[in-house]
């Protein structure tokens, strides 16, 4: 080999092995963490809901509380103008705010528990545990004196259950015992209440019979009077001249109401035949159909003869006859709807009174007799246990002796964990409880802002439903309102967000058929069961730009609605993804800092949009770098 192109080889294998020595060294070098951050920050947070819904149109308000109560105050009467947010009625919340008080001494009483912890424990402190551990000792000596009353009352224990077990093993009938007594009087009550309760049945049944032939004639003299007016040769070609639709509406409902008088009929029958609590049923939907079809009927031909024409064969004062006959027609059948409805709940009633009574009157007879075969074996092991608890007692009231002298040792350790600093894990329990009241406390004041209803827009009340002191239910609205605006979006929310939402919470909403550019404002008025929440929709201002916009919005638009449901103003702020929540320890949040990693424990509070979370105390300043990530 020449010198030239060993000198090659020498430099390439150099080479080669430097390539391989530095690649050794950069395996074997650690690798080093890579943190993703985000910059802590004060400022407003924001929480929202969004979702959508579909425009109504609309004239009325239904306006309930969240919740039921005893209505407090009225501060509003039919035909009064209100203005949105004017306080209409209040429910009786005087519990609350003493449920409030309690919150709040619960809360500060958490407060002063943490910072009781975090002080350590005073001398005060030290020295009522120190009184406890001397009251230990006193308890001590006390359990000693008991240990010699023991054995004198297990004599006194004995002789009294030998007594009772000769007075029930005794079946004389000169000397019963309680529980013979009890068996006797429960098969008496028996026989008395199945006796009582059916005849309030078979009155019951009788009762609703009677309504429901009464109603079926009512209906049948109904559409006599309905057919002579139809064929009544007079009124042939005058009848409803005026509006042809009520004749056809009227002639329609007499055949529909006419096919179902056989079945009311044919359910009379049977209910008749055999009173059994599904042919009552039947007989009540077959009657109470007729009896709603023949009012159809009574109201078409009442709405045909006022669009009738007096004539000379029909004058005024005849037509004013058949109206009256029609009148009264309408009020016997809405009567008799009336009391087959009274009739069947008395029916009802009284199958459920019998069962749940009979029910309750088997199972005391039942009871009675089972106590008195327990009695016997209760009173026979009674002696026995008495005789076998004798040395048990003896043997208790010294372990109480053992008991009280641990019970000094304890408050002695107690007193050195006193005197101990506080733990990291005590502290966090202490947060924890603060948090809960803080939560208590919050969820009363939403009770008692649920407890006064406010007008959620301007408007007229039309309908008042309820007095001073009356309860209320969601099943009847407290107000009516007749609202200035023609429009509300009801819109379905999901269960993780419906806590969120309250009454008068603002919403900002768009229009697919307008775009998203045109946003109009709302307001939350009706929080229902189910999840149903409705936004009433406000209309623009004359200079704003989506008011030239306004009157193109049609009924069963799609409304995209955001609700702001909660906002804190100047709070410091992080992403969700920077708290670390660990069990036992609380929650933390990781600060960068130059290229070490600082934990600060924390207590959060709202959680905003876009993954934000509010922090409500810990050691973090607005510009530091929270580690969302570690790599």
């Amino acid at each position: 080999m020449s010198k030239k192109n060993k000198k090659r080889w020498l430099i390439i294998g150099g080479a080669i092995f430097v390539v391989v020595v530095l690649i050794i060294w950069q395996s074997n070098k650690k690798p080093q963490p890579v943190y993703s951050t985000a910059t802590v920050v004060q400022g407003d947070l924001i929480q929202t809901v969004s979702e959508t819904g579909t425009l109504k149109p609309l004239r009325e308000l239904e306006l309930n509380f969240p919740q039921v109560g005893k209505i407090g105050k009225i501060e509003a009467r039919v035909g009064d103008k209100v203005v949105k947010d004017q306080i209409l009625a209040e429910l009786d919340y005087s519990s609350l705010l003493i449920k409030e008080q309690e919150a709040q001494a619960n809360f500060d009483l958490a407060l002063a528990n943490k910072d009781k912890l975090t002080r350590g424990a005073t001398a005060s402190e030290i020295a009522v545990l120190q009184a406890q551990a001397n009251q230990a000792k006193a308890a001590y000596e006390g359990a000693a004196n008991d240990y010699d009353n023991t054995r004198a009352s297990v004599a006194e224990t004995i002789s009294q259950a030998e007594k009772k077990l000769s007075d029930l093993e005794d079946t004389g009938a000169a000397t019963p015992t309680a529980l013979e007594q009890a068996v006797t009087i429960a098969a008496l009550n028996l026989a008395n209440g199945r006796t009582s309760y059916q005849q309030a049945i078979d009155n019951g049944e009788n009762n609703f019979l009677t309504a429901a032939g009464y109603d079926i004639s009512v209906a049948n003299t109904a559409l006599d009077k309905i057919w002579g007016i139809l064929e009544d040769d007079d009124l042939e070609n005058i009848f409803s001249v005026k509006n042809v639709v009520y004749k056809s509406a009227t002639e329609n409902y007499y055949n529909q109401a006419k096919s179902l008088k056989s079945a009311a009929d044919d359910a009379l029958s049977a209910a008749r035949l055999e009173g059994s609590e599904n042919n009552f049923n039947l007989l009540n939907t077959a009657v109470a159909a007729y009896l709603n079809e023949t009012f159809n009927a009574l109201n078409s031909c009442y709405s045909g003869l006022e669009y009738t024409i007096s004539s000379a064969a029909m004058t005024q004062t005849e037509l004013d006859a058949f109206k009256a006959s029609v009148n009264t027609q309408i009020a016997a059948v809405n009567t008799g709807l009336s009391s087959l409805q009274t009739a069947k709940y008395n029916l009802d009633n009284a199958f459920l009174t019998y069962r749940n009574n009979v029910a309750s009157l088997t199972q005391a007879l039942a009871q009675a007799e089972v106590n008195l075969s327990e009695g016997l074996t209760t009173a026979r092991n009674t002696l026995s246990s008495a005789r076998l608890t004798g040395d048990k007692q003896i043997a208790a009231a010294k372990a109480a002796m053992d008991s009280a002298k641990e019970a000094w040792g304890v408050a002695d350790r107690q007193l050195t964990k006193l005197k101990a600093p506080a733990r990291s894990e005590d502290l966090s329990s202490v947060e924890a409880q603060v948090r809960q009241a803080q939560a208590s406390l919050d969820l009363i004041k939403k009770q008692q802002a649920d407890s006064i209803l406010k007008a959620p827009i301007d408007g007229q009340i039309v309908g008042l439903n309820y007095e001073v002191g009356e309860q209320f239910s969601a099943a009847q609205p407290v107000f009516v309102l007749l609202t200035e605006n023609n429009f509300e979006i009801e819109t379905d929310i999901s269960e993780t967000d419906i806590s969120k939402i309250k009454v008068n919470d603002e919403a900002v909403i768009t229009f697919d058929a307008l775009g998203e550019s045109h946003k109009f404002t709302g307001t939350v008025y009706s929080v229902e069961p189910y999840y149903k929440v409705k936004v009433s929709l406000s209309a623009p201002a004359f200079d704003d730009p989506s008011f030239a916009l306004f009157s193109f919005i049609k009924p069963e638009m799609t409304a995209n609605i955001v609700i702001n449901t909660d906002r804190r103003d100047n709070v410091l702020i992080v992403p969700g993804r920077a708290i670390v929540d660990r069990n036992g320890q609380g929650q933390f949040v990781r600060i960068l800092e130059g290229k070490t990693v600082r934990e600060v424990p924390v207590t959060v509070g709202l959680r905003g949009d876009e993954g934000l979370v509010e922090i409500v105390s810990g050691d973090l300043q607005p510009g530091e770098l929270a580690v969302t990530f570690v790599k």
